[in-house]
Formats: structure tokens, sequence, C-alpha cells
């Protein structure tokens, strides 16, 4: 399955203090999008896009008008694609000077984790724990209702890693708000600041005290590096949401492994800053699971950071990448889908399965000794369309239907026979079906089977 994602920009201006223009787009003046920047799009699988390829009908940055007939720039990409975004003033940045950002933004439908703006930094030095000094995206509302809140994260301190909610607010879909952000590059007095709707927001600093000016280093490479601006979209999925949970929920050491390393270390600096465990470490690590070598590589190296693994969640999997009735469909997709969902599940579960069973048993649950003891769990995340069929998903519904052996319970079900391998040593092997979970991947496939467009529209 797909999940669409996608905005308009009508206009986008960048200012440094002296007011000197460095960045300007007007759509309505006929500005292309290319006035930007560079353009950066992410591909499949989350690989990087080829060399040459231009834009299609899965990921685009291009003109066109929002749902009233102002003219923008259309910003889309499917989930499995990484992002669609422009890098502006791509190593011009300079120390000591204060950079004015304005557009204004139309969100008809967001999701969880969606990256709207970055300031990023690039720095080998500090990449790996502080590598998205100030970036807004959307979290989840505080009734659990839906991803309809905004939030400003913030690192001020280049090297502790970790970032903060310094300020978030709740948005209406479909009305358009104007956002205006500062930033300061001095390494000794350098500062944030936002405006939302014309007015000078208040920021919460990590100690609870209110400021409309954060201090910190927001560029914290200095020569030997560089930090600029990026706007589009930049996603995330469940396999993101499980390590979410896990810091949450006391887990003290995480590995993050996926094919795209760079949204592993987002991942790895949001759970730590989420994490309730004060032992919490997580690391991040590359991982391609149609790869034999590359999955033995990535569990022998969480066997020794982890010392142990007591819980595997495999959610690596990509959909189809047409949407197109059998007569139509790619037959290069079908082979792609079984090598990542099905032979990529067979790799992580054969390998896991092997690591668990060598190291010892440990209680389930120590304030209940009746329950037993386990070397480990396995959780796979399959999908609803092994239950039901969906029209022009044949490739994605073949793959899935690989996974598990169906029980009456469709929900959670077992993985056959490598749940039953297992019994003798104590790991148990679980396949969940997820149904509609709001993700990036269920949102395009609804809107493609029901000819609707979900969608935000950004204007500057």
């Amino acid at each position: 399955m797909h999940a669409l994602r996608a905005c308009l920009l009508s206009g986008l201006c960048i200012a440094a203090a002296s007011a000197k223009y460095l960045v300007s787009y007007n759509a309505s003046a006929g500005d292309d999008p290319s006035v930007l920047g560079q353009l950066n799009l992410g591909g499949r699988e989350r690989a990087d896009w080829p060399s040459g390829q231009g834009q299609n009908s899965s990921v685009y940055f291009k003109t066109a008008t929002d749902p009233d007939g102002v003219q923008a720039a259309h910003v889309h990409k499917n989930t499995d694609f990484t992002r669609a975004e422009y890098h502006m003033l791509k190593d011009e940045i300079a120390a000591d000077t204060t950079y004015y950002i304005g557009y204004k933004v139309r969100y008809d439908s967001v999701d969880y984790q969606t990256f709207v703006w970055q300031w990023k930094n690039y720095d080998s030095a500090t990449v790996g724990v502080d590598n998205v000094p100030a970036v807004l995206t959307f979290a989840k509302d505080a009734d659990d209702s839906n991803y309809h809140t905004i939030t400003l994260k913030a690192n001020p301190s280049a090297k502790d890693g970790g970032a903060t909610v310094v300020w978030s607010k709740a948005l209406t879909m479909g009305r358009t708000y104007a956002f205006g952000l500062v930033v300061n590059t001095s390494q000794t007095g350098g500062f944030l600041q936002l405006y939302f709707d014309g007015a000078l927001a208040t920021l919460t600093d990590a100690s609870g005290t209110k400021t409309q000016k954060l201090a910190g280093n927001f560029f914290p490479g200095g020569s030997g590096a560089s930090s600029s601006p990026k706007v589009g979209l930049y996603g995330s999925g469940i396999g993101k949401a499980c390590s979410l949970a896990f810091a949450k929920n006391g887990a003290q050491e995480l590995l993050v492994a996926d094919l795209n390393v760079e949204a592993d270390k987002k991942t790895v600096t949001e759970a730590t800053a989420v994490a309730t465990n004060p032992n919490f470490i997580a690391e991040a690590f590359e991982l391609d699971v149609t790869l034999e070598e590359s999955v033995e590589a990535a569990v022998g190296y969480a066997t020794t950071f982890l010392g142990r693994i007591d819980y595997c969640v495999h959610s690596a999997g990509v959909p189809g990448g047409t949407f197109d009735p059998i007569a139509e469909t790619s037959f290069a997709d079908f082979k792609r889908l079984l090598e990542v969902n099905v032979q990529g599940t067979f790799l992580v579960t054969r390998l896991v399965s092997a690591a668990m069973k060598s190291q010892g048993p440990k209680q389930v649950d120590v304030s209940n000794p009746k329950r037993s003891v386990s070397r480990g769990t396995i959780v796979i995340m399959a999908s609803v369309s092994y239950v039901i069929s969906v029209p022009s998903m044949v490739q994605y519904t073949t793959s899935k239907h690989c996974y598990p052996r169906k029980h009456k319970d469709c929900r959670l079900i077992s993985f056959d026979p490598a749940a039953i391998d297992n019994v003798p040593n104590n790991i148990r092997v679980n396949c969940v079906c997820p149904s509609w979970t709001d993700t990036p991947m269920t949102q395009t496939a609804m809107e493609l089977s029901q000819g609707s467009n979900r969608q935000c529209w950004l204007e500057f």
C-alpha cells in the first residue's frame, strides 16, 4: 500500500539580518520551484533517488494550485519514498548571522511525524547526535484523536543529543497559517525564534523556562561543517512508532536498523528524547533485509550492543510500486515485493531466532514467578491484506499471504511454522496484521481506491 503526502508552497523568502533576500519564491509571479535551491528526492524502499532520474507521479515538487485556486508549488511523495524537499542555501550559511524564513501553510491532512521544515546540520563530529537542531513536525493530539498538532523541536546544545518540544499548536485542517523562523548562527550567542500568524511565540526550554528567544548553538559544526534550511516532506511509519513506544515504556537499550541510516539516526534522537529509563541508550544501524550478509551483520551487532535480543519487531517492508489491475501490473514490482516482504522476513526471522536460541532464558514477569521463562519475542508486521483483498494490489497482497497461518483471530496470528519451531526454545513468534493504521502507507491506499486526495498546502 501507498500513502500520499503533499503540500503547496505559493511563496517563500529567506533573508539575512542585512535585509538582503537570499531566496525568494513566488508562485503567483510564475517562479519555478527550482529557485528554492537543490531538489532532494528520496527513492523507493527509502533508497537514494537514482542519479539523473526526474520527478514522477510518486514523488515531485512542482507548480500547481491549492483547493482555493491559489497558485503554488505542489510537494508530494508516496510513503515508501524518503523525501520530497528543497535544500536551500546549501553550503552558503555563514556563522554569526541572523536568518529570517517566512511562509504560509495550509494542511488538509497530515500524519504522525511529518517533517515540514528542518534546520539541518552537516558535520561528521555532531551529525550522529544532533543532525537536526530545529524542526517543525507533527505529533499526536492531546486527546489522541489525530495528528493535527504541529510542534517545534529544538536541540540548542550541539553535543548532548535529543530534541525538546519547545512549542506546539493544534491546527485546524484546511486553514492557512503563517510561520516565521529566525535563526542566529553564532556558536556562543545563537538563538531561535518562532512567529506564528504574525505573533512572536513563547517557547519552553528544556528546564521549563519560558522565553521568546531560545538561546543555543544552532550552527554546531562552525567553519568545519554547515547548517541550512530544508522545506518539503520527510516522514515515518509503524517501525518508528514501535521504536518510540519501546523508549516510552522503559526499554533500556534499542537498536534501530533500516536501509536509510539517516532516518535511523532521527529515530534514535527522538527515542532518546522520550525515553523513561534513565539508563536508556540507542544506536542506529544500516540494514538491507534482502541481503543475508546485511541481516547477519545487523543481528551480530545487536547481540554485541544489547548483550542479548529480548524483542525484535520486524516492520521492514514495501508496498506495490503501482496500483494497477492484474492485466497491467508490473512483474518487476512483483519480484521486488517478494524480495523485501517475503525473503527479508525469512532472513530476519531465521537469524534472530538463532541468536535468541543461543541466549539463556529470562523470567517473563519477575513480579509473577508463575509465568513462564522466555528467550525472546519476535513480532512480524504483516497486513490486513492477508485477510482481505483490495483491487489493484495483487503484488502487495500476494507478498503478505506468505506471512501467517490464519487462525480464528485474524488480528493476531502466528507465523507458522516459525512459531511452532521455536516453541521448544521458549521463543514466541507472532504476526500482527494492522488494518487501516493512520500511516502514510494506508492513507494513499485509501486515497487511490476512493479517488480522494489528502494533502497540505504551503504558502510563503
